[in-house]
């Protein structure tokens, strides 16, 4: 999935400002605040840097004094680079201390989301309980600022940097099922802000990579949410980029979470599913994340219910085919659209005259450039299969198809889904060519007995041949 590096936040609050104003008068930090943007002097970096964290330590009880020295440190990246691991917990202790006080949570939490991008290894020696108890803060301080977009934006920017980094701080996040129910409905609640969700959704692509995590997702019913958000942000591509791909997770894998029951995805979504990534298809045809993200999701949906493939299958074949002939040299997209046409050609009656008559040179086309792909060999013949007829089996076996498929045969003899479908491609051509013309078959045949006895055991091997 794509992820987003970086995003700029919005100014400080008015009711900030006023507890601002109010350390001004209680304190020599004021000072600070406004001449630490003017001092570059590198000899009074570690003094400032100490006086600043002492200043802090001696009023924890001012939540005043604790937003002024935040935001000095946030402001000004030289001081940043002097802290240490004491100095973070120094902050995390003051925004548990303060976990009322909004002003202090959103200082607190810019300085831990400017230093945790500067530095990867910011948490590294934390322990998991450490790292436990940061992750509920947030989630904590989320739900008690509800109100407040700035402080959800810093939030949910925090866990998503902590989640792609670290696979551990990845799994605490969703490691009690009420938090992450609480995050999916923190999204929900504000699903027009597509700042926010470029982030959310970049968050939930990562912990659906995780079996228990697409488990808690489904359990707070995070398909439904994700695809509402996925509508309200047609036009954003990382929105749709993330969340398609979150979709795809959850749809291709719900046969893998433990309660099938409370997890299980309603027809009802998939059908709404369906019809809204056969709309995504033109609109991001040239993007392949997307483009691939797609396909993939309409897969999962015909195997649900195949009974789909007929809705509006002319215009699907074509814009499949159309993007397959944008991204030629994309394996995955290939990989998938051939993976559709397989599903879309069984028992359809418009695929034959849609797809020979008009695209089977695309299938060539992937073929040859990906001949030693096993899968994208293996579906390309099923779907040649599916195609064949009576009215076509003598023209595709005259074809260049059927030399292309003898050719990736024999360059992928030691695969055997590609042979087994290869030989399904070859028995359709036999079973629908005219037994008067059985020279048409002659090439398929010959090769078909030679990858026969290539994956027969040695026994077998003398028994076939005699």
């Amino acid at each position: 999935p794509l992820h987003l590096g970086d995003y700029s936040m919005p100014l400080s609050t008015s009711a900030e400002d006023t507890m601002l104003e109010s350390g001004r008068e209680n304190t020599e930090l004021s000072t600070l605040y406004y001449d630490s943007a003017d001092s570059h002097e590198e000899q009074l970096r570690m003094p400032l840097a100490n006086y600043i964290v002492g200043t802090i330590e001696g009023n924890v009880g001012n939540p005043a004094i604790q937003v002024l020295g935040l935001r000095a440190i946030a402001d000004y990246q030289p001081l940043r680079q002097s802290f240490s691991e004491v100095f973070i917990r120094t902050v995390l202790g003051v925004m548990t201390r303060h976990l009322y006080e909004l002003p202090v949570q959103i200082q607190g939490c810019r300085v831990l989301c400017q230093h945790f991008g500067s530095d990867s290894r910011a948490f590294s020696t934390f322990s998991a309980w450490d790292k436990f108890a940061f992750i509920q803060l947030l989630l904590t301080s989320a739900n008690l600022h509800l109100k407040s977009t700035e402080f959800t934006m810093l939030s949910i920017h925090m866990l998503n940097a902590l989640a792609s980094r670290d696979y551990e701080l990845r799994q605490l996040i969703f490691r009690r099922k009420e938090d992450l129910a609480s995050l999916i409905e923190l999204l929900e609640t504000r699903a027009p802000n597509s700042c926010l969700q470029r982030i959310g959704m970049a968050l939930l692509s990562l912990i659906a990579e995780d079996d228990i995590g697409r488990e808690r997702i489904c359990e707070a019913r995070g398909f439904e949410r994700i695809l509402h958000i996925l509508k309200l942000h047609m036009g954003d591509k990382s929105v749709q980029c993330n969340a398609t791909a979150s979709l795809c997770w959850l749809l291709h894998t719900e046969n893998r979470v433990r309660n099938s029951q409370s997890t299980r995805i309603g027809e009802t979504a998939v059908t709404e599913c369906f019809e809204v990534m056969t709309i995504l298809l033109l609109q991001h045809i040239q993007d392949p994340a997307i483009f691939g993200n797609v396909i993939c999701l309409l897969i999962g949906c015909l195997i649900r219910n195949p009974g789909r493939g007929l809705i509006d299958s002319e215009n699907v074949f074509a814009l499949t085919f159309k993007g397959m002939d944008i991204h030629k040299e994309n394996c995955k997209v290939n990989r998938n659209c051939l993976n559709l046409l397989r599903l879309l050609t069984i028992d359809n009656p418009e695929a034959e005259w849609n797809v020979c008559d008009h695209h089977l040179e695309s299938i060539d086309a992937s073929m040859k450039k990906f001949e030693f792909d096993p899968s994208i060999v293996a579906e390309a013949c099923c779907v040649l299969g599916n195609l064949c007829t009576p009215s076509n089996a003598q023209n595709m076996s005259r074809s260049s198809v059927m030399e292309t498929v003898i050719e990736c045969q024999t360059k992928l003899k030691g695969h055997p889904k590609v042979q087994q479908s290869a030989l399904w491609f070859h028995y359709q051509i036999l079973e629908h060519s005219d037994t008067e013309e059985a020279d048409c078959a002659f090439g398929s045949l010959g090769i078909s007995n030679l990858m026969l006895l290539e994956h027969l055991a040695p026994q077998e091997t003398e028994n076939a041949a005699g």
